[in-house]
């Protein structure tokens, strides 16, 4: 009878040890994975980054191109009734 108990606890003890081994495999893989997503989240940002800076630079060239056809458009306007741009 006691062998029969000692015997049970090795192998729940081995099945214990087996379970502890498969959780902390199973938390590696879950660190990786975090990792790689953590990776991804910062080209990402990067991209969003770069996209935003474009966005900048295309809002400069339109506000200046807007700037320069407002002004054409006033000294030909001012022009087209006879009137100086600057006199005004």
């Amino acid at each position: 009878m006691v062998s029969a108990v000692s015997a049970f606890v090795s192998a729940v003890s081995a099945l214990v040890s087996a379970v502890s081994a498969l959780v902390s495999a199973v938390s590696a893989a879950v660190l990786d994975v975090a990792a790689a997503v953590a990776e991804v989240a910062a080209a990402v940002a990067e991209v969003a980054a770069a996209v935003a800076l474009v966005a900048a630079a295309v809002a400069l060239v339109a506000a200046a191109a807007a700037s320069t056809i407002l002004s054409h458009f006033a000294t030909s306007v001012f022009e087209l009734i006879g009137c100086d741009p600057e006199d005004v």
